[in-house]
């Protein structure tokens, strides 16, 4: 029986969101099927990762690996400070645990680590990049290291190409939920006939919050509804939009839940997911999460999204930056109640067939074996 794979997964891991959570289902994924793994962490983190690596008992070691920020000198100095230490630690790491393969999510630990690492790397690749001329530069530094990129989507396989990243190098992996099976059949949407529209994730400009009230500002006194805010983020924008809020004469319809960690729980509460993201969105976990709780979707036509939702079917796509076409959609579920129920199931059928975790990781193991 061949021995099975040492992986060092280099995560970074500051704090978590999408890369980070993909990243802890692919390292628990690995190990139920046999793989040995070892995380190595930022030593500037909120702790939420380890907790999640600990919850799994895969082992970590927190290195304070940095990076040149312009326009953040003194980030720039703490990183200058700590990489001769930072170089020491991951080599007696490379040491004692002597890795197959290093699985990695962003270019920045292979730049800086370069003359120490072998060419066994997988890089599953999250973002967009091709805008950057930093991040292209980067890539094309780096991609005689990568034995494979992982793109979790179409829109970032073409992204890739565009960089100069050969398509030969390209495995597409879409990302995987597990879909929620206490509610299945039994959501109940609309009660007390209020339409119940959510927004999950970090609260920054580019997720589109301004245009959802903007949505909300057409949809007021017309319907009734009510609006969740999951999530937490930079103070200046979250005051922004509060004033907004009250410019609005919404201020009774919005409630602003923050940063919740069981996503069941957040799906429950209401009916509509509206993701109006600004820019290109990857292939964003948000549209997966609730489907797999029969919440219909409404989203921006960007990145990832034609991907993951059957537009008329599982959801909506509407043009960016429209906030009339999403008062619309929420209006027409609001007026064609059994339609949430139908597109709910539908979505909830497409994430079963199509997005379900387990294929995530036999796909990701799949590239594994071939290095």
């Amino acid at each position: 029986m061949q021995k099975a794979k040492k992986i060092l997964v280099i995560a970074g891991a500051t704090y978590i969101s999408g890369a980070e959570k993909v990243t802890i289902d692919v390292i628990r994924g690995l190990k139920e099927n046999g793989y040995e793994l070892h995380c190595m962490v930022s030593g500037w983190n909120d702790g939420d990762f380890i907790e999640a690596l600990e919850k799994i008992e895969v082992p970590y070691t927190a290195i304070k690996l940095g990076w040149i920020y312009i326009s953040k000198p003194l980030w720039t100095l703490d990183s200058i400070v700590h990489y001769p230490k930072a170089i020491l630690k991951f080599l007696l790491l490379q040491k004692r645990f002597k890795a197959d393969i290093v699985y990695i999510i962003s270019y920045r630990p292979v730049i800086a680590l370069y003359p120490f690492l072998k060419k066994n790397i997988i890089f599953h690749i999250h973002d967009p990049n091709s805008e950057s001329k930093q991040s292209v530069f980067f890539l094309n530094q780096i991609k005689k290291k990568v034995k494979r990129f992982i793109a979790v989507s179409h829109f970032i396989q073409q992204d890739l190409i565009q960089c100069g990243i050969s398509a030969s190098q390209i495995e597409v992996v879409h990302n995987g939920v597990e879909t929620n099976s206490n509610i299945d059949g039994h959501k109940i949407y609309m009660p007390d006939n209020v339409i119940r529209i959510g927004i999950v994730g970090q609260i920054i400009p580019r997720k589109g919050h301004e245009d959802l009230l903007e949505a909300l500002k057409i949809l007021k006194d017309k319907i009734a509804f009510k609006c969740l805010i999951f999530g937490n983020g930079d103070k200046g924008f979250v005051e922004k939009l509060r004033t907004k809020i009250q410019e609005f004469g919404i201020q009774d319809y919005v409630e602003w839940v923050g940063f919740v960690k069981d996503k069941e729980k957040i799906y429950e509460t209401f009916d509509v997911m509206v993701a109006p993201t600004i820019n290109n969105e990857p292939f964003a976990l948000v549209a997966l999460e609730a489907g797999a709780n029969r919440v219909v979707s409404i989203v921006s036509e960007s990145g990832g999204f034609p991907e993951s939702i059957v537009n008329n079917e599982t959801g909506f796509i509407v043009p960016r930056h429209s906030p009339a076409a999403i008062s619309a959609k929420i209006a027409f579920l609001y007026e064609n109640k059994f339609l949430l129920k139908k597109m709910g199931d539908c979505a909830f059928t497409n994430v079963k067939e199509k997005f379900i975790l387990s294929d995530m990781i036999r796909k990701v193991a799949t590239v594994l074996k071939g290095i």
